[in-house]
């Protein structure tokens, strides 16, 4: 649920900035969004037990 909700804000962010081309207004707010959706897409595949994508 919270990485539909972080993946829909770093979206609408991204998709303003682009729409309205403005240079740095929002650019804080959607790389902190876009750390903060990386890391718990990270912290769920670490509960899963998932370290990698090749299993040697």
């Amino acid at each position: 649920m919270v990485r539909i909700i972080l993946a829909i804000v770093v979206i609408v962010l991204s998709s303003y900035r682009l729409i309205t081309e403005s240079k740095t207004d929002l650019m804080p707010y959607c790389m902190f969004f876009l750390g903060t959706l990386i890391l718990v897409i990270g912290l769920a595949e670490l509960q899963k037990d998932r370290k990698g994508f090749v299993d040697i």
